[in-house]
Formats: C-alpha cells, structure tokens, sequence
C-alpha cells in the first residue's frame, strides 16, 4: 500500500517534466498584439496572451508597435520587437547544462536575448536568413532585416557569429551582410 503514493509522485514528476520539456517556453509579457502558429497547424495564426505556452515548432509573430517577452524554462529570456517572427526551432531544457539546446529562427525583425548561463557546452542559437549567433550566459541583440542582412550587438559576454553561404544571381547586386556591434 506504501508504494501506491510513491507511484503517484513519480508519476506526477515526470508528467511535468515531460509537460516542461514540450513547451519550452511562456509568454511572460505582451504589449500591444501577437499572434502564433502552432506546429500542427502552421498556416493558421491565433491571438496570443500573457501565459500562453510556446511549444517547439511554434512561431510567435508581433504587430507594429507591438512587444513580447518569451520566458524559457531554463531560466532564458528572449524579446521580439515590432513587425518581428521567430520560430522555436528547438528547446531540449535538461539537468546537464552541457545537454541544454535553444534553437530559433528570426525570419524578419529584432530579437533581444539574455541566455541563462550554462557551464558547459549547452547551445543558445539565433538563426537568420544570412548568420548564425550562438551564445553561452550573453545578453545580445540580432536584427533580420528585410534586405537579408543581420545585425547582431552584444551588450554582455560574447557571440559567436557564423555566416551562411550566400549566393548571388546573376546580375545581383546586393547581398546580405552581418554587422557586429560591441
């Protein structure tokens, strides 16, 4: 008979452990309007409100003059500014920093992130059309601008930065570029 409410308690701590791993984060504050696109249904986008969950897969996006705040459950914070869109690629929040995972995707807009710190190998990545910025315990900014450049600042700890191949057509004369403000 003992071990029927040790049963319920492992039990109840795994369902929230498997409950946090599937979000991965919160919307922790909103100002003005945003909307997402859940993963399962991708072309259809819905209102969103303090408290609502992002899951993997999901893709946040903000109206003009519009702001809000995702709350990690690692600890992790990250902001999209006005007219922004950044997918939750991937969130893999484990005990061992060294095994955490952040991946995003900033399709258009500015992102502003203070990653929690990791000892170890744990990756926190920003993802745009022409970079890749992939910190450990940094408070950094990336801005995806609509002519494919990135800008990313780093106002504390480091960022490294790696740029993706970019192709030009012929005839093109424009090409994306990264600017590193410190």
């Amino acid at each position: 008979m003992k071990a029927l409410p040790s049963f319920f308690f492992l039990a109840t701590v795994l369902w929230v452990q498997v409950s946090l791993a599937a979000t991965g984060a919160k919307i922790s504050a909103l100002d003005g309007t945003a909307q997402v696109a859940r993963v399962k249904t991708p072309n259809s986008w819905a209102p969103i409100k303090k408290g609502d969950e992002i899951a993997q897969g999901d893709t946040v996006k903000t109206g003009a003059k519009s702001r809000v705040e995702l709350a990690l459950t690692d600890g992790s914070v990250l902001r999209l500014g006005p007219d922004s869109k950044l997918a939750l690629q991937s969130f893999v929040p484990t005990e061992d920093p060294n095994q955490r995972k952040s991946s995003f995707k900033l399709w258009v807009g500015r992102a502003w992130a203070k990653v929690a710190k990791a000892a170890g190998a744990g990756q926190f990545e920003v993802e745009t059309r022409s970079a890749v910025a992939g910190v450990r315990g940094t408070t950094f900014r990336v801005n995806a601008e609509t002519d494919s450049s990135t800008v990313v600042r780093v106002y504390a700890g480091a960022v490294a930065v790696n740029n993706m191949p970019v192709y030009a057509r012929p005839g093109e004369k424009k090409r994306p570029t990264i600017r590193i403000w410190p």
